[in-house]
């Protein structure tokens, strides 16, 4: 089991992560979850608002063989995890 984690790395930033097919299609799953669900909209800030920066978090996900099950990408809120 180890050794299969040990195999699949999860990616600390974007650049890295969109050069991996696995991760495109996590993200693109996220991004239709989140339109689907109407979670957020995206529109210019108003004059004296800031804007809400938000980062990709990526986790793999494994079955109990330790093999990998999926890949899952999060778009959080920086300082949220």
């Amino acid at each position: 089991y180890m050794t299969r984690v040990a195999e699949v790395h999860e990616p600390e930033s974007y650049a890295k992560a969109v050069k991996d097919a696995n991760w495109r299609v996590a993200m693109e799953e996220e991004m239709r979850a989140l339109a689907e669900n109407e979670t957020w909209d995206q529109f210019d800030t108003p004059q004296g608002f800031k804007t809400i920066k938000c980062r990709w978090v990526y986790k793999v996900k494994y079955n109990t063989k330790g093999s990998v099950n999926r890949y899952k990408a999060r778009l959080v809120a920086k300082g949220y995890a």
